[in-house]
């Protein structure tokens, strides 16, 4: 099938080169649609299997965590799946300290911590957890070092 694309090449056929040109380029655009499809369809049964993220083990929960975090860390989500990601892990963080849902908030927001920059009001958001004080000493320094330098009062 490729000789017949490519054989006319090596006589000149400049419309063939055209026509493979355009047949690739539909094909590029065509598999970043497939791939875009699958990755939502993959957030999509993510977000609506965080109700039972309490019931996982606790290898596949971190796992799972730090996927979770990863998506976030990447860019991978944006607007509004970004926001339901965010207040996943915030809701996991406000679980009881100790808790596996707790350590799931701890293990996804270790994976994005270096953009919590971006997003300084959900430092804030971190900082009135009641056990916050309790969360691991770099995450505590990371947190309030970022809500001083967008929230600092002159």
């Amino acid at each position: 099938m490729i000789i017949i694309f490519f054989n006319p090449l090596t006589y000149g056929c400049n419309h063939v080169a055209y026509h493979m040109i355009n047949l690739t380029s539909s094909l590029y655009i065509f598999s970043i649609f497939v791939l875009q499809e699958v990755f939502q369809c993959l957030l999509r049964n993510l977000f609506e299997e965080y109700r039972f993220f309490p019931q996982y083990p606790d290898k596949e929960l971190h796992i799972t965590a730090v996927l979770f975090g990863g998506i976030i860390e990447q860019g991978l989500v944006t607007y509004m799946d970004l926001g339901i990601a965010l207040r996943y892990v915030l809701e996991a963080l406000k679980k009881t300290h100790g808790s596996k849902m707790y350590f799931f908030g701890v293990a996804a927001l270790d994976r994005f911590k270096t953009r919590l920059a971006i997003y300084p009001q959900y430092c804030q958001h971190l900082s009135s957890i009641p056990h916050f004080s309790q969360f691991p000493q770099h995450l505590i320094e990371v947190s309030a070092y970022i809500s001083l330098l967008f929230f600092k009062r002159i």
